[in-house]
């Protein structure tokens, strides 16, 4: 695989394989920094363990022994932070964000955006649910929940909107159906009634598919007719 790097972090780190993982990590604290992900003591993080870095078109060309000296390099020359906010205390996955050092490092380039992972060209995955490589709809995904979350009409918890949002990666045409079924929706008497405290959560909402719902009374296709037995028996 061909990887890309900051040659400002190269000349700290004097090492090709050091630099390339302070860029993996920068990509995916800034993918979940614009998507309001992995937000920890007020930085924005990443996770995965030493043997999935090694897999597949990561860093496919080391041993997890030499991964961890590249990630043990890339603490103590300043650049890495790592830490473990893991739920299950038996899981000893690490997380992993960038230091001040490299933030400013970015910001005096070319890729300063919360959107500019979206030019990346780096082959890269990531392992456990929220940290998955973007495809081409999510580049518009912020626009496209806003619009969501401005016809909904009972705003509470959005940050856990957002998520749900996220996890589903509509594109334009199913936030289209997301809204034609709330301009319905919004007029059912459990939403109307005592100043729509019965209205769902957005995020449950979104997380059971109610945009799939039917209203009542709508038309039911016909059950076809069952086939008879041809009339006539041919000799």
């Amino acid at each position: 695989m061909m990887f890309q790097f900051n040659t400002e972090v190269a000349k700290i780190t004097k090492s090709a394989d050091e630099a390339a993982f302070v860029h993996h990590i920068y990509y995916w604290v800034v993918w979940n920094r614009a998507r309001g992900q992995n937000l920890r003591d007020g930085k924005y993080w990443t996770y995965s363990s030493m043997q999935d870095f090694c897999k597949e078109d990561l860093f496919d060309y080391l041993t997890p022994r030499q991964m961890e000296r590249v990630v043990r390099n890339c603490i103590e020359k300043g650049l890495i932070e790592t830490a473990c906010f893991n739920e299950d205390g038996r899981d000893k996955t690490k997380w992993y964000t960038i230091t001040e050092t490299v933030k400013c490092i970015y910001a005096n380039g070319e890729m300063q955006s919360t959107e500019c992972v979206d030019t990346f060209h780096q082959t890269v995955k990531c392992i456990k649910g929220t940290d998955k490589r973007p495809d081409k709809r999510n580049t518009d995904i912020l626009p496209l929940f806003d619009r969501f979350w401005g016809a909904y009409p009972r705003k509470v918890s959005k940050a856990d909107a957002r998520k749900a949002f996220a996890k589903l990666n509509p594109d334009g045409e199913l936030v289209e159906a997301m809204l034609r079924a709330l301009d319905w929706q919004k007029r059912l008497p459990e939403w109307t009634k005592d100043g729509g405290q019965f209205i769902p959560y957005p995020a449950t909402w979104l997380n059971a598919r109610r945009w799939e719902d039917e209203p009542e009374g709508s038309p039911t296709p016909p059950t076809p007719p069952e086939r008879k037995e041809d009339e006539y028996t041919w000799l």
